[in-house]
């Protein structure tokens, strides 16, 4: 049986190898900061979500990770979610009913069947 049984038609398998899709069970949203002009002439920081992604939450079990490719223990879970998803260090992660995480690094692999991030929960 094919990979395009289980994704249908409309679906190239390139987007997500085997039975990822699966494990994606929440919706999140990369949010990123914008500043808006006040009328004093500073700004304010304003986050603005994106799109819905299909994303995974998992508590990370080593002390140490990789930070900004230095290493660090300050990364406290793993964020997964569908190749070419795109975010930075400077973002965040929202999860719908599960919280708001600062990512904290952004694991880069050749031939990646799916994009993670590191992250710290902040509410």
């Amino acid at each position: 049986m094919g990979l395009s049984t289980f994704l249908g038609s409309d679906t190239a398998p390139t987007q997500l190898r085997g039975l990822l899709w699966i494990s994606l069970t929440d919706i999140g949203h990369v949010e990123t900061r914008t500043a808006t002009s006040d009328s004093g002439g500073g700004a304010t920081q304003v986050w603005a979500a994106g799109s819905d992604i299909a994303c995974r939450v998992d508590p990370l079990t080593s002390v140490e990770q990789l930070s900004a490719d230095r290493i660090s223990d300050r990364s406290t879970h793993l964020i997964t979610t569908p190749p070419g998803t795109t975010a930075t260090t400077a973002a965040r992660f929202v999860i719908d009913d599960r919280g708001t995480y600062e990512i904290t690094a952004v694991r880069e692999r050749t031939g990646q069947s799916a994009q993670l991030f590191e992250a710290v929960e902040v509410s």
